[in-house]
């Protein structure tokens, strides 16, 4: 059974967490582009490839012909929400178009973004891919992520090495 000091430290924190999601879900979602901007910005390369920062609405890192991007929903009592990140092609320059059709590639991937604060630590986390991560390690994640959809993506189209 709950005590009484139990469940009011429990109240207590979650009303803190509560105020914490509201001062810190925009400075980290703007913190997870950086990092991940930063690939880029390092000029860092996958399979030959550098990754590609396109601040521009919606934000996105490409590599060669895979892209994520960075979407938000909408703001809610101070918190954003429905913050996710896009995987898919990248989208196409302009004038120009795709040869492959929307069935040839691989399916898009969407991470739906919940800002949680677990052990006094404010995460992304994501409830179908079971992870919690930091700003930082997420970015890293993301880039990781379109790696291997970058490798799917060549083997479709036979030009893996």
């Amino acid at each position: 059974m709950e005590t009484f000091d139990e469940f009011s430290r429990k109240h207590d924190e979650a009303k803190q967490n509560a105020v914490r999601l509201k001062e810190e879900t925009k400075p980290e979602w703007d913190m997870l582009q950086h990092f991940t901007a930063q690939f880029a910005h390092d000029e860092k390369r996958f399979g030959g490839y550098k990754f590609q920062w396109m601040p521009d609405y919606p934000a996105r890192l490409v590599l060669n012909d895979v892209a994520v991007q960075f979407i938000v929903g909408r703001e809610r009592n101070g918190v954003l929400e429905g913050c996710r990140v896009y995987f898919d092609r990248r989208p196409a320059e302009p004038g120009k178009m795709f040869l492959e059709g929307r069935d040839e590639i691989p399916e898009p991937k969407i991470w739906k973004l919940e800002p949680v604060v677990e052990k006094g630590e404010f995460l992304w986390r994501e409830p179908e891919e079971s992870f919690a991560l930091s700003s930082a390690k997420l970015a890293d994640k993301i880039a990781l992520e379109l790696s291997q959809r970058h490798i799917e993506y060549e083997k479709r189209f036979g030009r893996a090495s």
